[in-house]
């Protein structure tokens, strides 16, 4: 699992999902993981950060630079916090927005506590 975090003022949007989802790509490179020949993205259906034209012309570019040989994207359906990845987030934030965290390792404790906590509940 990648995580990635943005300051407020960075915002999000297109430019920003286009960068994670370089960045992660980079990473598996980096690590010696294979990419595969078909990129399968699954995404909230937003307009602002997703479904638009600067998120489509990135993968457009990952297929015409050889990268992929075709990508396919799912879009979330309204309503999905069903979804285990979902129900993981939810309490992610809020222990964020609550816990004092001054170091980069207190943030990885936090996180992978609440994570194990609420997927095990998930699971249950």
């Amino acid at each position: 699992m990648h995580v990635f975090i943005a300051h407020a003022a960075i915002g999000g949007g297109a430019n920003l999902v286009c960068t994670v989802l370089l960045l992660t790509l980079a990473k598996r490179v980096e690590l010696g993981r294979p990419l595969g020949s078909i990129l399968h993205l699954q995404l909230d259906n937003t307009t602002g950060e997703n479904k638009n034209a600067t998120v489509f012309g990135f993968l457009a570019l990952l297929v015409h630079w050889g990268v992929f040989s075709e990508a396919v994207v799912f879009f979330m359906p309204k309503g999905h916090t069903f979804n285990l990845l979902d129900q993981t987030f939810g309490p992610l934030i809020n222990a964020m927005k609550t816990e004092v965290m001054a170091t980069m390792s207190d943030m990885l404790e936090m996180m992978h506590r609440v994570s194990y906590t609420s997927c095990s509940l998930a699971a249950a």
